[in-house]
């Protein structure tokens, strides 16, 4: 009875382990045109006399005689696949879309026991092409930047907001060729990766070529309202300076009168003597002349001159007072 629990434990180990050995392999995807090895795990332990690849289970890859070494490829598969006679892995060459399926490893023991020993499905994927990324501005000011950013790939998209260091998810579509898309914000510099299980693709756009956009612009208008307001203000000022002044060229010129003042003159004038027995005469001569004006008959001038002539004093003095008009 212990014996027969015994065996019983063994072969549920031994089936355990099988599957877990079947098992270890998931879900692998490979890039079109590439190649792929199989791996067969534990195959140091492998006790056999015969090994089959199978490609979806119904049909034969190849078939290796461990006793005999012999190989046998099947035509389908001549020029795709190339065997490992030390580790038993399956190499696939130049895998196209139509490879894609489950590869599986089996043995026979030499009691004509089956076995499986690997299992692999395998996804073949195009390369994902290089995403197209679209920024457009949101907001700008003070040093801060929020811009909405588009990434496309293929026949998927998605829409994200970002600042200078973080972007949020706004708006994605669902892809039928399985490609991902995300979006990255790091120091102004956003990121824009596509991708599927076999490859990645990436695009990057600056920030900065569209906020510093903005903010020259705006810089750009200040400037042309400060010029703007300079030169109004200094037109005005000129303007306002000519008829202040053309004012007061034209209130001078009527209500100003160029009046002449009396103005007092003192002049020694030296004339011809005359003698009168050797007596000297002093006289004094007090004129009012008159000079021209522009634009009112002028105004008297008194002239004060002194005649005389040297000599010896006058015996009399004379006192001569004359009225001179002069010619106007």
């Amino acid at each position: 009875m212990e014996t027969s629990r015994a065996l019983l434990y063994v072969t549920s180990l031994l089936a355990f382990l099988t599957q877990t050995v079947c098992r270890a392999e998931g879900p692998v995807c490979v890039l079109k045109g590439s190649s792929k090895w199989l791996d067969v795990p534990e195959y140091q332990d492998l006790q056999f006399n015969t090994m089959f690849w199978n490609f979806n289970n119904d049909e034969s890859v190849l078939e290796y005689s461990h006793k005999f070494k012999d190989l046998t490829v099947y035509k389908a598969f001549k020029d795709k696949v190339e065997f490992s006679q030390t580790n038993f892995s399956l190499l696939l060459k130049n895998m196209q879309a139509g490879d894609s399926g489950l590869y599986t490893a089996k043995i026979t023991d030499a009691n004509g026991k089956i076995k499986h020993v690997a299992k692999h499905r395998l996804s073949v994927k195009e390369a994902v092409p290089k995403p197209q990324v679209k920024v457009e501005l949101l907001s700008s000011g003070g040093g801060y930047c929020n811009v909405s950013v588009n990434c496309s790939a293929k026949d998927t998209w998605a829409t994200y907001t970002c600042d200078h260091t973080h972007c949020t998810q706004v708006q994605s579509t669902p892809s039928p060729s399985a490609i991902n898309i995300t979006v990255t914000a790091t120091n102004g510099s956003i990121l824009c990766e596509s991708s599927n299980c076999a490859s990645t693709s990436n695009q990057s756009a600056s920030m900065e070529d569209h906020c510093t956009k903005v903010n020259s612009s705006n810089g750009v208008s200040k400037g042309v309202i400060i010029g703007v307001i300079i030169v109004v203000i200094g037109v005005t000022l000129v303007i306002v300076g000519i008829i202040v002044i053309k004012k007061y060229w034209h209130s001078g010129g009527s209500t100003i009168t160029q009046s002449q003042c009396l103005n007092t003159e003192y002049a020694s004038v030296e004339g011809p003597g005359i003698q009168n027995g050797g007596s000297f005469q002093l006289e004094s001569a007090y004129d009012t002349v008159n000079t021209p004006g522009s634009q009112r008959p002028p105004e008297g001038i008194s002239v004060y001159a002194t005649v005389g002539q040297p000599g010896h004093p006058p015996d009399k003095p004379e006192s001569v007072y004359a009225t001179v008009n002069k010619r106007s």
